[in-house]
């Protein structure tokens, strides 16, 4: 029997799935997402602060972007270089230091604007198709299915595995 050309070695290190995220943060670039939440004033934040609302934003996105809603999830990134270079993050921050800048970020009505408006500009820039799964009255529901580690499927025989695409 040949190699095995794969060697196997017992870490203590997190593994984590991030390189779908630098699709992630690549998109994130397209906006102006970091630009107009960084000017937001949040009365009891120093006007420079060592991390910025973009940072704070930008890994709430990537945690929900690899299927982690708890802010302590956090933790296992912040001395992930991938996950950091991947989304674009100058300083990956604390767990409380994401919690409380977000609930702070969330009392200005302008975050939600901002977001929202970002949104729509990243969809109709990269022209989106949205196909409604459900309607009911004025109410529109779509599917939102985003997977952040893409991994080449082509030469196994599962049922309906293509490529990612963005």
């Amino acid at each position: 029997m040949k190699d095995f050309p794969i060697r196997f070695v017992l870490t203590d290190e997190a593994i984590t799935p991030s390189a779908g995220l630098a699709l992630v943060g690549y998109l994130l670039h397209q906006t102006k997402l970091d630009k107009r939440v960084n000017a937001l004033r949040l009365p009891t934040v120093r006007r420079e602060v060592h991390i910025s609302h973009s940072d704070v934003i930008r890994s709430m996105i990537g945690l929900l972007a690899t299927g982690k809603t708890d802010f302590d999830h956090i933790e296992a990134y912040r001395q992930d270089d991938i996950f950091s270079a991947s989304m674009g993050i100058q300083h990956v921050p604390s767990s409380p230091t994401l919690r409380q800048r977000l609930d702070q970020l969330a009392c200005l009505p302008m975050t939600e604007t901002i977001l929202w408006e970002e949104s729509i500009r990243l969809l109709i820039q990269r022209h989106a198709t949205l196909s409604p799964c459900w309607t009911k009255g004025k109410t529109t529901w779509l599917p939102l299915d985003i997977d952040a580690s893409p991994f080449d499927n082509s030469d196994t025989k599962k049922e309906g595995v293509s490529r990612t695409r963005i």
